[in-house]
């Protein structure tokens, strides 16, 4: 009985003791949060900063079991630091890393907020503007030398401006039409200025398929250092010595590989399966270590690898997206691209043996539309572009086309990323593309009401591929509208239609080949477009249900020319287009008979109301000005129209289309800005201390 009584009195010994510790944790749980919101509201409301550091502190030093609330109270010293520009702000967000590390979104606002605040002040950057610039430009190593694209020959070739001389010599002078010629791009200088590596491919793809990886000296002698037989090959970078091109090579499965072909020619030495996504790589100074661009489009992280191929590790790893690395010239920093502190910026690491040794640091923000070149002893090479884009509408004539009024603005945001405006047939409609990240139709009611948006059901409109969703184009019968893609979509091996049917708000989608443009046809179940390589050439109709198709249209089969500016009449029974070798041509889709309408030259073209005219506009040689003037079909001497300064200024008009009561001409407005530069200074001094 004794031992029984000892044994209830321990029991009732514990038992106190719990009840007794329980409410003290309690009590001191409800304390720190009553003392961290005492805090607050001195932060907040009184504005007290030093009064809510000190209760801040009471909190991690009286209750530092309770880590939820005092880990809170550490970040919230290094914000009031923050307010009252002290120094002991980043001490403070340290701290959150160093003794709170197993609370992740108070490790992730305190790393965001340190990366704000090593923000170096911009003083020290000096842009230094470039007078001239070619297409995809890149700069010799000294900066004195640009090469890229060169338009002024009827091709596409590659040019070089020497800033000392002041002069431009052409290094390739390949043209249109003539036989073992081709199409040039991805210029890249050899690190002693004296080769230039850059893709090439063959006009006639019946002939050579694939592409080439060619090297060529500044007075145009030309090798061949690896062809791609099933694909794209694409330089980004040389080693340092020159013994060998980095090098994209995209294979038949649309998967791409990181390698090096050798300077002398030879098989490409695959280092890294990079999967269907490309982005960019580059080698450092002492040629031991190739930083590349890996993960999902959007959401790249930037990684290291020895030139054996071997990995290193990763230099970033961020929610956000990093891209377009490059190595400074000593090698000790890596500055890219990236959208981690909101809009995009250029960000900076140090580096040591391929690896980070400290946070990357923000240098320059307000990046989003300038690309990385390459960086030279004049400093980091840059190119700003802008292009933008808008929908605009002039009363006109219905008889002349002569217009009434000036034109404007159609009443929609975002601006900036709208095209290829379509009136419906039935008139009731306008609808337009409006792309930005991502890609959508507005069909606005031409008599007033509420504007409706149609997400394209696709992702990833990446680069300069987010304007090639071409030729927005109406059913005959107005109750659908839809387009094609360019180029294949991420995940598709085949460009791809679309068509949107409007009551229901549903897509159709089917593959289609790769070519420049299309239409409809006439009753809406069957899908024309040209066809420009093969033995046979033209425009072909694709019946989008069985997939049969047919010729409407014949191009001799040695020509080479392509075919653009495709627009039906309002009936949808004429064509107008563009052959590159005989100029613009009108096709009847009921007889299949073709005109050339010979001696005219036209940009864009659109059908008046009746289908009996064509209205038409030319940019000439010199200057912005705009001719615009109206044919009948057989092309007959054309009527210009005085456009007197309806137009909106500094803004070219493309893809007319004159609405089918004819007392409207919409249009695309488009403008373009870029501009190079070095950019010096970019390191700050304290920083290489």
């Amino acid at each position: 009985m004794k031992r029984q009584r000892i044994f209830y009195g321990a029991v009732l010994v514990c038992l106190g003791f719990v009840f007794l510790v329980s409410p003290l944790h309690v009590f001191a749980q409800q304390s720190a949060e009553e003392l961290y919101e005492e805090a607050m509201f001195k932060k907040e409301s009184e504005g007290d900063l030093p009064g809510a550091i000190q209760i801040l502190l009471k909190i991690i030093k009286d209750y530092p079991a309770i880590k939820t609330t005092a880990g809170k109270a550490q970040l919230q010293i290094g914000m009031c630091y923050e307010k009252l520009g002290r120094d002991e702000a980043i001490k403070a967000y340290q701290s959150v890393l160093k003794n709170y590390a197993d609370q992740p979104q108070l490790v992730a606002a305190a790393r965001e907020r340190m990366a704000a605040l090593q923000i170096e002040e911009p003083t020290g950057l000096i842009i230094k503007k470039l007078p001239t610039s070619l297409e995809a430009p890149h700069y010799s190593h000294d900066g004195t030398k640009v090469v890229g694209n060169d338009w002024s020959l009827p091709g596409q070739n590659i040019g070089m401006y020497d800033y000392t001389t002041e002069k431009e010599t052409m290094i390739t002078r390949g043209d249109w039409k003539s036989e073992g010629h081709g199409i040039t791009y991805w210029a890249i200088f050899s690190p002693d200025a004296k080769e230039v590596a850059y893709w090439f491919a063959d006009h006639d793809s019946t002939k050579a398929e694939g592409s080439e990886l060619r090297v060529s000296t500044l007075d145009g002698k030309s090798r061949t250092l690896y062809r791609n037989g099933s694909e794209t090959i694409l330089p980004c970078d040389w080693l340092p010595d020159g013994s060998a091109v980095l090098t994209f090579a995209r294979d038949k499965n649309k998967s791409w590989k990181l390698g090096l072909v050798p300077a002398q020619g030879g098989e490409l030495k695959v280092l890294r399966n990079i999967g269907p996504n490309r982005s960019t790589a580059a080698a450092s100074p002492d040629g031991r270590f190739i930083i590349y661009g890996d993960g999902p489009r959007g959401k790249r992280d930037i990684k290291v690898m020895t030139v054996d191929g071997e990995t290193v590790g990763a230099l970033t790893t961020h929610p956000a997206n990093d891209g377009k690395a490059l190595w400074s010239p000593d090698g000790k920093y890596i500055v890219f691209k990236s959208d981690r502190h909101g809009g995009t910026g250029l960000w900076g690491v140090a580096v040591k043996d391929g690896k980070p040794t400290g946070q990357p640091f923000l240098i320059k923000p307000g990046m989003e539309n300038t690309d990385l070149i390459n960086w030279t002893s004049q400093g980091l090479a840059c190119k700003t572009m802008v292009i933008s884009r808008d929908v605009f509408v002039m009363p006109v004539s219905p008889e002349t086309a002569e217009p009434l009024a000036k034109a404007w603005l159609v009443d929609y945001t975002p601006t900036g990323g709208n095209q290829n405006p379509v009136w419906s047939p039935d008139g009731k409609y306008l609808a337009f593309l409006s792309v930005r990240e991502k890609a959508y139709i507005v069909v606005m009611p031409a008599s007033g009401g509420q504007t409706r948006e149609y997400l394209v059901p696709a992702d990833n409109f990446w680069g300069i591929a987010k304007w090639w969703l071409m030729h927005l184009r109406w059913l005959p019968d107005s109750s659908g509208l839809g387009f094609k893609t360019m180029w294949p979509i991420p995940g598709n091996t085949l460009p791809t239609l679309f068509c949107l049917d409007l009551e229901s708000g549903d897509w159709k989608s089917w593959p289609v080949p790769v070519s420049w443009c299309g239409t409809w046809g006439m009753d809406g179940t069957t899908y024309i477009y040209d066809q420009t390589n093969g033995d046979e050439k033209g425009l072909v109709e694709q019946n989008l249900s069985s997939g049969e198709e047919r010729f409407i249209y014949r191009m001799p089969a040695e020509s080479k020319a392509g075919i653009r500016g495709l627009r039906p009449s309002s009936d949808y029974k004429k064509l107008v287009f563009r052959r590159g070798d005989i100029g613009w041509s009108v096709l009847n889709l009921e007889t299949g008979e073709s005109k050339v309408l010979k001696g005219i030259v036209m940009r864009s073209a659109t059908w008046s109301p009746d289908g009996k005219r064509i209205l038409a506009d030319e940019r000439p040689d010199e200057g912005p000005r705009v001719r615009m003037f109206i044919l009948s079909e057989e092309g007959k001497p054309s009527k210009d129209i005085n456009l007197g300064d309806n137009l909106p200024k500094d803004r070219l008009p493309r893809m007319l289309n004159w609405s089918p009561d004819g007392k409207q001409l919409t249009f695309q407005g488009r403008t373009w800005f870029e501009e190079d530069f070095f950019l010096q200074n970019v390191i700050p001094e304290k920083r290489k201390k």
